[in-house]
């Protein structure tokens, strides 16, 4: 059974003509369409005469729902009080007319819409070879209330399952069949949604990428439910020994700004939002309201790929001129007065700690620039200083291997630590050339 939102609306008589048929432009023939009281009181609008040609009269029945709708006493400023979704068997299913009425109350008390207290009905359409069922609701209860619509998808789910086990029903593996195409969310990605409906795996691989979502999902709240996390750190390891990895971005000030997730053995990384923007996005993972983990840029950075350190190194406007006459990979800022080179270094699995290889980069490169100045930036003066110089190609130096490294830096910083040079040509370009 397959559930589909079609968006909510501001007119019921439009969506009951629809899928009752009373136009003149219907498609199906109408003995092939059954009307279902579900909790309306108005009598079957459809009647056959003794010539076997149908009649529809809506009149009653749409009276009945604008009735229930002018009970709103809320807010709502779009005026959008009605629903309509469609319940769809797979071709080897089948319900009797009875048990559908039984689906539609169920489906719908699963959904918020007591039968007592709500208004709904529905049509099944049986001339096509997926037997399926319209229903057409009103979101305004007795009481006057809106039906709440949050986490719809997901109380579909579950009610569907249920009534896919009670009757012997087939229920759908991949979570897109639950999620309308027509409706607005993240969680749908709208590239592949012909190929979700026309096959059981995707085209583009063995993974579907809505089905991605769905599983890494599902390993969050796995980690953060086993595993005891405080750090980023934490939260990486974690999901990676689980088959998930992160990727990040990074600003100006080599603070991480957001984070994607992979599955191992696929080829599509789906941004924290698109996963869920209530538990995987970084948002999300800082908040101390929702899951609270702490970050540091030193201590986390090279856990998720990102720059372990940025170094500045005082450079001449001379210098400054080199690098910009070569258009050499590194930037220049200016800070107060005074121009600064960025040295960035990324580290990979290593059992040093970051701040110790902080402290013998940065006593190293004291001896590379002849005891020059070699600070790490404050995330103050990275906010603050303006750049001079960017190719949007930075060189960033894979600290893991420190020796080599160094020499790296050394041979990358003849180019402008002397003046007058130009670009000598085994120039090393440092972790973005092997990365």
């Amino acid at each position: 059974m397959i559930y589909k939102d079609f968006q909510d609306r501001s007119g019921i008589r439009a969506t009951l003509e629809y899928f009752l048929r009373a136009n003149d432009d219907h498609e199906h023939a109408m003995g092939n369409i059954v009307f279902v009281q579900g909790s309306a009181i108005s009598d079957d609008p459809i009647s056959i005469n003794t010539d076997g040609t149908a009649e529809v009269n809506l009149n009653e029945l749409v009276a009945e729902f604008e009735q229930q709708a002018g009970l709103y006493v809320g807010t709502n400023r779009d005026g959008k009080l009605y629903n309509h979704s469609t319940l769809t068997l797979r071709y080897e299913d089948s319900l009797t007319d009875k048990q559908w009425a039984e689906v539609l109350e169920e489906f719908q008390a699963g959904m918020g819409y007591e039968f007592d207290k709500s208004l709904f009905c529905g049509g099944i359409h049986k001339e096509k070879k997926h037997l399926h069922l319209h229903i057409g609701a009103c979101r305004v209860d007795s009481d006057g209330k809106l039906i709440s619509k949050h986490n719809h998808y997901e109380k579909a789910q579950k009610v569907r399952d249920r009534i896919c086990k009670k009757f012997g029903l087939t229920a759908p593996e991949n979570s897109f069949y639950i999620m309308s195409e027509n409706a607005s969310n993240n969680n749908i990605d709208r590239a592949i949604r012909a190929k979700a409906r026309n096959s059981a795996s995707s085209k583009n691989g063995t993974f579907n990428y809505i089905d991605e979502r769905h599983l890494i999902r599902s390993k969050i709240k796995q980690v953060f439910k086993d595993d005891k996390l405080v750090t980023i750190t934490d939260y990486v390891n974690a999901l990676k020994k689980r088959g998930v990895t992160i990727e990040a971005r990074e600003d100006k000030i080599g603070h991480c700004t957001g984070v994607s997730y992979k599955l191992k053995g696929s080829d599509k990384s789906h941004s924290g939002s698109k996963v869920s923007s209530s538990h995987a996005s970084w948002g999300a993972i800082l908040n101390p309201a929702r899951k609270g983990l702490d970050y540091e840029a030193i201590r986390d950075n090279p856990s998720l790929g990102l720059t372990g350190i940025r170094v500045k190194v005082k450079v001449t406007k001379k210098q400054v001129s080199t690098i910009k006459r070569l258009r050499l990979n590194v930037i220049v800022r200016r800070y107060k007065g005074q121009y600064y080179a960025d040295l960035a270094f990324r580290w990979g699995d290593t059992e040093m700690l970051a701040e110790a290889i902080m402290e013998m980069i940065l006593k190293i490169l004291a001896l590379i620039f002849c005891g020059g100045y070699a600070r790490t930036y404050t995330p103050l003066e990275l906010s603050r200083s303006n750049i001079e110089h960017d190719t949007n190609n930075e060189t960033v130096y894979d600290g893991s291997d420190i020796q080599q490294c160094m020499q790296n830096v050394e041979t990358d910083a003849m180019a402008w630590k002397d003046e007058d040079s130009d670009a000598p040509q085994d120039l090393c370009f440092g972790w973005d050339k092997v990365a």
